[in-house]
């Protein structure tokens, strides 16, 4: 498995800089209130976030401070993955809050500001969810608490980057992420990683496209976006957008070129392998 963490860990430290992490953990409570309806933990912050999404009822007021955070859902939830956008009501400082309810604990991640107090508004973002969250799970019987942590090498990596495509996709430039265009959702890590190994060291038009074109008519990917490719290999300069419409024309100008020709067996074979 060592290789397939290469890619992770790469990721990983980019998105160190840009968020920092919090577990939700829910613990059981006594209600004194008679009967309630209890719903397993892992179910629960599932059940709320999906009702909140489509009433906004969180009330995310930092617990004995005057500081108080407005938001909205940046992006409909999918698949008990949930991404919304925070702004301090006082300065309009606005950032972003992914929630994942599929791992046990919950996670969520905060994104870092460029403000000197970074820390201490993500920390202040994260309690006032937790706060809000536990004020909802109490009538299931719950109640949330919430920790900072480090994480490590995920222990399922395809759950780290379905989080990452979900995340990633909510871009204000309009730009899809690349992740987007590869066509088996269960291996994407292992398809981008194999992608990069074969296009990173290249600089030139054409040994970049013998790697692409050979992944798409392999049906690795849809026809992706000039610009995806270019910010997902950082190819700015070494790739316009006019070569990439040639190398990616119906009429194949690589068709007889041996090393895209020996790329694309060797991602049959992959795509072989993922089937």
């Amino acid at each position: 498995m060592k290789k397939s963490y290469l890619c992770v860990s790469n990721f990983k430290k980019e998105m160190d800089m840009i968020f920092d992490y919090f577990s939700c953990y829910l613990e059981g409570i006594q209600l004194c209130s008679g009967e309630t309806t209890l719903l397993p933990a892992k179910e629960v912050l599932r059940t709320i976030c999906d009702a909140d999404f489509q009433n906004n009822c969180f009330d995310l007021t930092v617990t004995d401070t005057d500081v108080h955070y407005d938001y909205e859902y940046a992006k409909p939830p999918k698949d008990g993955m949930f991404l919304i956008n925070v702004t301090r009501h006082s300065d309009g400082l606005s950032l972003l809050v992914f929630i994942d309810t599929r791992t046990t604990p919950n996670y969520i991640w905060v994104e870092k500001t460029a403000d000197s107090d970074a820390e201490t508004v993500c920390r202040q973002v994260a309690l006032a969810l937790g706060n809000a969250i536990s004020n909802v799970a109490n009538k299931y019987g719950w109640i949330a608490k919430i920790d900072k942590y480090a994480p490590g090498d995920p222990d399922d990596v395809n759950l780290l980057f379905s989080a990452l495509l979900y995340v990633d996709d909510y871009n204000k430039d309009g730009i899809p992420s690349f992740y987007n265009y590869v066509k088996d959702t269960k291996r994407v890590w292992e398809i981008i990683n194999l992608l990069h190994r074969k296009v990173d060291y290249k600089h030139k038009a054409k040994p970049i496209m013998r790697v692409l074109r050979a992944a798409y008519d392999a049906d690795l990917l849809d026809r992706p976006a000039w610009k995806s490719v270019i910010r997902e290999f950082k190819k700015d300069g070494q790739l316009c957008l006019a070569s990439f419409n040639r190398y990616m024309s119906d009429e194949n100008l690589l068709a007889k070129d041996q090393d895209y020709l020996k790329y694309l067996e060797e991602f049959k074979k992959v795509k072989r392998n993922c089937g």
